[in-house]
C-alpha cells in the first residue's frame, strides 16, 4: 500500500518507470508521466493492482508519458490528459483493465495523443479527441467505452475515432466540431447514442462518417450531417452495417450534406430531410 498526500512524478527531469501489478496507489494530489520538458515516464498496470489519483493524470506532461494497463483499477478524480506538450504520448487498455474519470479525456492537449483500447472498460463524463492538438481513438476487442455526455472528434485539431468491435455508449457524439473529424465503424463494432441525444457529423467544421464495412449505429436522437452554414458532412454506409435514428435525418441541415449508401440498412424513425434550411445542399 503506497499512499501520497501530494504529486506523484514518474520521470520528473530524468526517466522514470512505475510497476505496479498489485496493492494499492493512492496519491491525493495529481499524477506527472514525464513532467519537464526531455523527461520521460512509463506506467504500467496489471493483475489486481489499484491506482487512486484524487486530481489530474497527465500522461506526457512536458516531456514523454506512456501508461499501458492490462488489469487492475485506475480511478481520477479529475481529468485525464494524454500528450499536453509536443511529445507523442499513449494511453493502452486491454484484458480486464479498468479506467474511471469523473471528469473529461483529453487525447491530444498540446501533442501527439493516442489512446488505444483492445479490452477493459473505459468510464467518463466526457471524452474530447484532438482537445487541442492531434489525437487518435482506437476501439477494438472487447473494449467497452462509456461517456455520460459528449464524445468529440475534432476540436482544437483534426481528430479521428476506429471502432472495429467492442461498445461505445455516449450521450451525444459530434464529429467535427471545430476542426475535422472522421469516425470510421466496421466488423462488429456497436455505437450507441443514447437517449434523445444527437449525432452531429461536421458541426462546426467538416466530419466524415464512414461505415463501410458492418458495425452498428444507433442514434436516440437525431443524425444532422453539414449542421452550419459553409460546413460539410458526409455519410457513407455500405456492406452489412446498420443504421437506426430514432428522430429525424437531417442530410445538410444548414449547410452541405452528402448521405452515400451501396449498401446496409438505414432506419429513421422520424424524417428524411435533404437540405433541410435555407441555402443548404443536401444529396442522397
Amino acid at each position: 500500500s503506497l499512499s501520497v498526500a501530494g504529486i506523484e512524478y514518474v520521470g520528473y527531469s530524468g526517466t522514470g518507470t512505475f510497476t505496479q501489478t498489485g496493492g494499492t496507489n493512492k496519491a491525493s494530489g495529481s499524477l506527472y508521466l514525464g513532467y519537464n520538458s526531455g523527461a520521460s515516464g512509463q506506467y504500467t498496470l496489471s493483475n489486481s493492482g489499484s491506482l487512486s489519483v484524487g486530481g489530474n493524470e497527465y500522461v506526457g506532461y512536458s516531456g514523454a508519458g506512456t501508461f499501458t494497463q492490462t488489469g487492475g483499477t485506475n480511478t481520477v478524480g479529475g481529468t485525464l490528459a494524454v500528450a499536453n506538450s509536443g511529445t507523442t504520448d499513449s494511453y493502452s487498455l486491454s484484458g480486464t483493465g479498468s479506467l474511471s474519470v469523473v471528469g473529461s479525456e483529453y487525447i491530444g492537449n498540446g501533442g501527439t495523443g493516442t489512446f488505444n483500447q483492445s479490452g477493459g472498460t473505459n468510464t467518463a463524463a466526457a471524452l474530447d479527441v484532438a482537445y487541442t492538438s492531434s489525437g487518435a481513438y482506437s476501439l477494438s476487442g472487447t473494449g467497452s467505452l462509456s461517456v455520460s455526455g459528449t464524445e468529440y472528434v475534432g476540436m482544437g485539431n483534426a481528430g479521428t475515432f476506429n471502432q472495429s468491435a467492442g461498445t461505445n455508449t455516449t450521450g451525444a457524439l459530434d464529429v467535427g466540431n471545430s476542426n475535422p473529424g472522421t469516425y470510421s465503424l466496421s466488423g462488429t463494432g456497436s455505437l450507441t447514442v443514447t437517449g434523445n441525444g444527437n449525432e452531429y457529423v461536421g458541426l462546426g467544421s467538416g466530419g466524415i462518417f464512414n461505415q463501410n464495412q458492418g458495425g452498428t449505429n444507433k442514434v436516440g436522437g437525431s443524425l444532422y450531417l453539414g449542421n452550419n452554414s459553409g460546413i460539410s458532412g458526409q455519410y457513407a454506409l455500405s456492406d452489412i452495417g446498420l443504421l437506426s435514428v430514432a428522430g429525424n435525418e437531417y442530410v445538410a441541415f444548414g449547410g452541405t450534406g452528402t448521405f452515400n449508401q451501396t449498401g446496409g440498412t438505414n432506419t429513421a424513425g422520424g424524417s428524411l430531410y435533404l437540405g433541410s434550411n435555407s441555402g443548404s445542399s443536401g444529396q442522397y
